[in-house]
């Protein structure tokens, strides 16, 4: 069976604030894969890496949210809180009848470190300490291993340091999921 999504002019409104004015799309089976997973995984490095390598269309979730909502993301979390941005970005249902949906598992270690050394740039983690970012990323990956797990595959993310092993990551990526190249 072929599953054709297609969405015409929809807008998601949270009380008076519109976080997506305009959006319409036709997404047939197949054309779509989607990286989740926790802050920090390696989705946006990964997928960076796939769009350089592979025919694939490289769209960062964060950065097409913060096009449709005309305001950074930082600000689209103070509108519409935690809550209002994850209904946003997390529609399981319809990324599992759209492609392939893969999650980025990726270890504890490997997620505070990078968390870490990029937390000024995350809006949730911004202001913690040490101990309050490794008890941030317990609470938040126990809460959301779940829905990760809804996922139809999984691939690791701790091999994504340097330049080395991001590429071979994306290679093992490709050949794992029968993905075309350039």
């Amino acid at each position: 069976m072929s599953v054709t999504i297609t969405i015409k002019d929809a807008v998601k409104k949270y009380g008076e604030t519109t976080v997506i004015p305009d959006l319409s799309l036709t997404i047939k089976e197949g054309e779509l894969f989607t990286l989740l997973g926790p802050s920090g995984c390696g989705k946006t490095t990964l997928g960076r890496a796939l769009g350089a390598v592979s025919s694939l269309n490289f769209i960062d979730l964060d950065a097409h949210i913060e096009a449709h909502c005309h305001r950074p993301i930082p600000q689209v979390f103070k509108e519409v809180g935690e809550a209002g941005f994850r209904e946003i970005e997390h529609n399981m249902d319809l990324m599992n009848r759209s492609g392939l949906t893969i999650f980025m598992d990726t270890s504890r270690e490997k997620l505070i470190s990078r968390l870490r050394a990029g937390r000024r740039k995350r809006p949730l983690i911004a202001g913690l300490d040490d101990v309050a970012l490794e008890a941030y990323v317990d609470t938040t990956l126990g809460q959301r291993r779940p829905y990760y797990e809804q996922a139809r595959a999984v691939f690791t993310g701790d091999l994504l340091e340097d330049m080395d092993q991001i590429m071979l990551s994306a290679e093992r990526f490709i050949e794992s999921f029968n993905l075309p190249r350039r």
